[in-house]
């Protein structure tokens, strides 16, 4: 009798584990976004007026050269990481993306290698800088299905006329949805640029789980909204209490399991 309850007391921690798991590294993960987007945010706003001057050159510059390349499925081949400005770089981050109707609220880093996407959004390389402008189309790529890192996961609940705001070092520019698109990888190409529009295109693959298609949702700049902002999903006091809720059943289990509930 000893053993098995031995056995019983094993397979219950075992479980507690597993479903305490995915809780424990989403909050890893949201703690880590919020670190690097809050340090980026500080970052930006110590930027002297000469220096984000020499920040726009630059990034001028950059968007200039991106006029006539190709880019290419994100999810195929890790895209070459660029450098638009050393001090920039030396941050990681170069902008935040905040989706309010999907609780989407994630740092951009530079590229889209794997270990890029996935601890965040990556830029695609060969596309404007998401800072905006006439005439400039970034695109924006993130997983979905990570376990713990919700990501673009939900990104196919957006629909023509929903809003979403990039954050970079050129202030906080919020676009709405024009365009919704399903393509094969092989069919990832740049739209020629608009030079009359300031356009932003997230990027994911779809269906769920099976990734065999890109799903690309465009958005045209619009004016500003200078209080968007969300609540991340998941907060520790969620957290907290998901965990009390599973020991407390673990417990009952347990005990009934080994005889505490008598007869």
């Amino acid at each position: 009798m000893k053993f098995k309850k031995y056995i019983y007391i094993t397979l219950i921690v075992l479980g507690v584990l597993l479903v305490l798991y995915p809780i424990v590294h989403h909050f890893e993960h949201e703690q880590s976004s919020m670190q690097s987007t809050n340090d980026f945010q500080e970052y930006v706003q110590s930027i002297q007026d000469k220096d984000r001057e020499q920040l726009a050159k630059e990034i001028e510059k950059y968007n200039q050269s991106t006029l006539n390349q190709s880019v290419s499925d994100p999810y195929s081949s890790g895209q070459e990481v660029y450098k638009i400005n050393d001090r920039l770089a030396a941050h990681d981050v170069i902008g935040e993306i905040i989706i309010p109707k999907i609780q989407v609220k994630e740092p951009i880093y530079e590229g889209t290698s794997d270990t890029t996407l996935q601890k965040g959004i990556g830029h695609l390389s060969g596309t404007s800088f998401p800072s905006g402008g006439i005439g400039t189309h970034t695109m924006l790529a993130g997983h979905r299905g990570l376990p713990g890192a919700a990501l673009f996961s939900r990104l196919n609940e957006l629909e023509i006329g929903d809003t979403f705001s990039i954050y970079t070092v050129k202030g906080l520019h919020t676009y709405k949805v024009i365009s919704i698109d399903t393509i094969l990888p092989d069919a990832f190409q740049m739209e020629p640029l608009d030079a009359n529009q300031d356009l932003a295109t997230l990027v994911t693959c779809t269906p769920y789980m099976i990734n065999s298609h890109r799903l690309l949702v465009t958005g045209t700049r619009v004016e500003e909204n200078a209080n968007v902002d969300i609540q991340r999903p998941l907060s520790i006091h969620w957290i907290v209490l998901a965990s009390i809720g599973v020991l407390l059943v673990a417990g009952w289990i347990l005990c009934w399991k080994i005889g505490c509930r008598r007869k």
